[in-house]
């Protein structure tokens, strides 16, 4: 998805490593959600998760991640790989994935649950 488009009747998971201070992107290594920690280069990072579904008219509803981890494996060539061991108010949930990366400007990484447009 881009420009913060929101698809009506989709399941999604969003993982959020924020490098803080650092200039330079995210590296491989292990990361603590729901814990402000440190890079394996030693600058803070955000480390968040969450699970959504929307409804047909674009409505969110879902849980933040209580506890886990998410573990970058590898970054190649702006793709990311890696694992996720989640831990849910409702439950839990594992996987891995391999995504495109993606660099948020400060006017869509400060806001919070601010969608621009529903694709039905």
């Amino acid at each position: 998805m881009q420009h913060s488009d929101v698809l009506a009747n989709a399941t999604l998971l969003n993982l959020l490593i924020s490098p803080g201070d650092d200039p330079n992107p995210i590296l491989p290594g292990h990361y603590v959600v729901g814990q402000d920690g440190h890079d394996p280069v030693g600058y803070p990072t955000n480390v968040q998760a969450a699970f959504r579904h929307t409804g047909a008219d674009c409505s969110a509803a879902g849980q933040n991640a209580t506890a886990g981890t998410i573990d970058v494996s590898s970054i190649d060539g702006g793709n990311v790989a890696g694992s996720f061991n989640l831990t849910f108010p409702g439950g839990a949930l594992t996987g891995s994935f391999r995504t495109a990366g993606c660099t948020l400007p400060a006017s869509v990484a400060c806001a919070t649950d601010t969608f621009v447009g529903c694709a039905p």
